[in-house]
């Protein structure tokens, strides 16, 4: 998932300036490893609690207060410091990390959300050396091109592989119109992905390059429906940008069916949608009808005490959060923190069982799902 680009004024960009000049002579100390008799692990929270994508950084906040609960009565003590507020930026993202570990003691960071602030974020957690478990970073080049990044969500490489199998062997189409941005590692990415798939598996696609944070799509659907060669669109974007376009196709007649993926994963989809949002096919991790005992406790938990359904958001950084909490339990002598996580094997969270890979990816499956009258509605799980 990435947030929508924005501006950054001069003065917020100056005071970010300001934190890290002044932090840096701070930081030299800063490292992850902590002994199994350290009583309690300080964990730092990046996420957006103000900005386009607030939602989202609460619904996580809730999830990892949740997962801190649960892991509390399995003995594991894990300390959530208050959020670090990252106005959805990338910059604010990377200057967060920064103050959590430097100025709050944090020795782990959940967060970012977003692939943009996460690839941000991370560059400081390696600088220094504190594990970052982001819950929905998606972008591939995450992990590669940091040594201290995880997530707990699949890669965009994986999903899009199973969003094309999906578009040619489910709902049989031939010739996609691929809308995405390409200054936004989520969309590119994911496009990318399902290009490649999408054409290996014997289908054609054409490009249409839009701009997510202009929310206005109406020239784009106008070019689709004059071409009259398109059977599918495939639109990889977050779930206000999709509502948009919902909007905006719906008000212009296209009927094509309509293929995104998890970013398009919450609620608030029909809430801005309205009926534009049915029949939308999507992948995701988190069903939240699912049978599994996990699954339902969480939910139930997360529902008592928010009065609300969780989101995919909280279901994910509940997930980032045990897997913190079971690398911190399970260090070996003066194994590293990073190191612990690192081996986590058969994890089981809310939205699978988690094991890391070399790449420090969790291996896990994914969920199919279809809008219907203002539910998703489980379709199936595809196993990796």
């Amino acid at each position: 998932m990435t947030a929508n680009t924005w501006t950054v004024k001069s003065s917020r960009i100056s005071r970010i300036a300001f934190i890290t000049v002044a932090l840096a002579g701070l930081t030299a100390c800063s490292h992850s490893t902590q002994t199994p008799e350290a009583k309690s692990l300080t964990i730092g929270a990046d996420l957006p609690m103000s900005g386009p994508t607030a939602d989202w950084g609460r619904a996580a906040y809730r999830g990892a207060e949740l997962a801190v609960k649960s892991l509390a009565s399995q003995g594991i003590s894990l300390r959530l410091l208050p959020a670090e507020d990252n106005h959805g930026d990338a910059d604010e993202a990377a200057a967060a990390v920064r103050r959590l570990v430097s100025l709050r003691g944090a020795r782990a960071i959940v967060g970012p959300i977003t692939s943009t602030n996460a690839r941000s974020a991370a560059r400081v957690a390696d600088e220094l050396s504190v594990p970052m478990v982001s819950p929905a970073a998606t972008d591939a080049a995450l992990t590669r091109d940091s040594r201290f990044a995880f997530r707990a969500c699949y890669v965009d490489d994986f999903q899009g592989r199973i969003l094309a199998a999906f578009a040619r062997s489910d709902l049989k189409t031939s010739h996609a119109a691929i809308l995405f941005d390409e200054s936004d590692a989520y969309s590119a990415g994911l496009a990318k992905a399902f290009r490649d798939s999408f054409v290996a598996a014997g289908g054609t696609f054409s490009d249409v390059k839009i701009s997510l944070k202009d929310r206005e799509f109406g020239p784009q659907i106008l070019a689709i429906l004059k071409a009259k060669q398109f059977d599918l669109v495939f639109l990889p974007a977050n779930y206000p940008e999709v509502a948009a376009f919902l909007r905006q196709a719906h008000r212009s007649g296209l009927t094509l069916p309509i293929l995104t993926a998890d970013g398009a994963h919450d609620p608030d989809l029909f809430k801005l949608a309205g009926d534009a949002a049915d029949g939308v096919y999507l992948t995701s991790h988190f069903a939240p009808d699912s049978n599994t005992p996990v699954v339902r406790q969480f939910v139930a938990d997360y529902q008592s005490k928010y009065s609300e359904a969780p989101n995919v958001a909280a279901a994910l950084t509940y997930d980032a959060v045990l897997m913190i909490g079971r690398g911190f339990a399970d260090m070996k002598g003066v194994e590293t923190l990073r190191d612990s996580i690192a081996r986590i094997k058969d994890l089981e969270g809310v939205t699978g069982a988690i094991s890391i890979d070399a790449s420090r990816n969790p291996v896990k499956s994914v969920v199919i799902l279809k809008t219907d009258h203002g539910r998703f509605v489980y379709l199936r799980t595809v196993a990796p």
